[in-house]
């Protein structure tokens, strides 16, 4: 028997803008109706992110299923992977580190 691999994984973030702006503490520009400001400082974020290579493509006001408008982030899953090991190497090291601190 053999098993499935899976094939490549296409991690993708779909979310309203308005959600967005409040997970990274810029709902403020919501509330006082700074929507195009808001834009541009997406856009600022997208490009760079996807030029450091954490984004592979992004995707503003594309048509969703629920709501009419969202953006859609492709995450680079190799970069991803990389990210998930340093996390856990990180996390490895910190645990003797506060035992040893006690």
């Amino acid at each position: 028997m053999q098993r499935r691999t899976g094939g490549t994984r296409t991690y993708l973030i779909t979310r309203q803008m308005e959600t967005i702006a409040y997970a990274i503490g810029l709902g403020n520009l919501i509330e006082t109706r700074q929507t195009k400001k808001l834009r541009s400082i997406l856009h600022e974020y997208y490009d760079f992110a996807a030029q450091r290579g954490y984004l592979r493509k992004y995707e503003v006001d594309a048509n969703g299923a629920r709501h009419e408008h969202v953006d859609k982030l492709y995450i680079n899953t190799s970069t991803m992977a990389k990210l998930r090991k340093v996390q856990y190497c990180c996390v490895q090291c910190l645990v003797p580190l506060i035992a040893v601190a006690s």
